[in-house]
């Protein structure tokens, strides 16, 4: 979560005041690692890192704690048709990517 503000800090110090770049290393990460793990250990995984990170960056417990395992068990149930194939992977994750 660290590094991820880092990222985002130094991308920012290269571009103008109105543009602000955010890095989600660690959500990209989780989502591959939700797949390979069980459901039950991936929703406690997503919750402990979800208030984490509210914790670190919000100061109080609240949306991430929420979204991140919801995220998770979404990504559980819609395994099959996400991972099908390389396509449809990388959509998956772009496209998490820009919503978050």
């Amino acid at each position: 979560m660290l590094l991820d503000g880092q990222i985002s800090t130094l991308i920012a110090s290269f571009l103008p005041i109105s543009f602000h770049l955010v890095c989600h290393l660690v959500l990209i990460f989780l989502l591959f690692i939700s797949v390979e793990v069980s459901d039950v250990t991936a929703f406690t995984i997503f919750l402990v890192i979800g208030i984490l990170y509210d914790a670190y960056y919000f100061h109080v417990i609240g949306i991430a704690t929420l979204l991140l395992p919801l995220l998770s068990v979404l990504v559980n149930k819609y395994n099959t048709i996400m991972m099908g194939n390389k396509i449809t992977r990388f959509l998956s994750v772009f496209n998490t990517g820009i919503l978050v």
